[in-house]
C-alpha cells in the first residue's frame, strides 16, 4: 500500500487496520470453530476489481446469495478477484468440490469507511480504501471460508455499480501463481454490503 488513500493492487499491507481485518477474519473462524463448524481463513496476496468475471455453472447453488459459480459459463458478470497463495488455495477447492458441502449463503462484515479530513458528517470526503470480511457458510455440513479484503472503492466504482443494477455481485478466488487458470466464484445477491450508502448518493450526484 503507498499511502492511506492510493492504490496498492487491493493489498492493504501497511495500514494496520488490514492487520485488524486478519485477526477479525480468524476470530470469527474461532468462534465457528467452538460452534462444530470447519472454518478456512484466507489472507488474499491482493484484491481487484474485475469487469468480467467469468464464472463456471453450479445448478445446485445456482443465483442464491453466497452461492458458488452461478453465472452461466461464458457469461461476463462484474466482481472483485481475490488472489492467494496455492497453499491456501487447494484447501478452498477442495472444499467447494466436496459432494457434502454447498456453499449457500454467506455473512459481510463490512467495516464503515472513516472521512479523511476528521468530518465524519462529510460523505464526500470518505477515504478510497474499504475493509470487508467476507464469511461464505454452508449451514448442513457446517463449512465456513473467511475472507478478508482490502480495496479502492474508486477503482471498484464501475463494477460495484454494474453489480447494483444486476442485483449480483460475483466475488472470485484464485491461485496467485496458478498456470491452469483455476478458480472458484461465489455469488452475492447485495452488492450494497461491500460499499457506504454515500457511496452510492455521491455517484448519482455525479450523473
Amino acid at each position: 500500500m503507498t499511502d492511506r488513500n492510493g492504490s496498492d493492487g487491493g493489498r492493504a499491507a501497511s495500514d494496520p487496520r488490514w492487520d485488524e481485518l486478519r485477526a477479525d477474519a480468524i476470530g470469527i473462524a474461532d468462534r465457528y470453530r467452538e460452534n462444530g463448524w470447519d472454518a478456512l481463513v484466507l489472507e488474499p496476496i491482493a484484491a481487484d476489481p474485475v469487469p468480467n468475471a467469468e464464472a463456471e455453472p453450479h445448478p445446485a447453488v445456482d443465483g442464491v446469495e453466497g452461492g458458488t459459480d452461478s453465472a452461466p459459463r461464458g457469461e461476463s458478470q462484474p466482481g472483485l478477484e481475490a488472489r492467494v497463495s496455492r497453499e491456501e488455495y487447494e484447501p478452498l477447492e477442495g472444499l467447494v468440490d466436496a459432494d457434502d458441502v454447498t456453499f449457500g449463503d454467506a455473512e459481510v462484515y463490512y467495516r464503515p469507511a472513516e472521512s479523511t479530513g476528521g468530518d465524519a458528517s462529510d460523505e464526500t470526503d470518505l477515504e478510497d480504501r474499504r475493509f470487508v470480511i467476507v464469511v461464505e457458510r454452508d449451514g448442513e455440513s457446517e463449512t465456513a471460508v473467511c475472507l478478508p479484503l482490502a480495496y479502492s472503492i474508486g477503482e471498484a466504482r464501475p463494477v460495484l455499480e454494474r453489480a447494483l443494477v444486476d442485483e449480483e455481485l460475483l466475488l472470485r478466488v484464485r491461485a496467485d501463481t496458478d498456470e491452469e487458470n483455476r478458480w472458484v466464484t461465489f455469488s452475492h445477491e447485495d452488492p450494497s454490503l461491500f460499499l457506504e450508502e454515500a457511496d452510492v448518493r455521491r455517484w448519482r450526484n455525479e450523473e
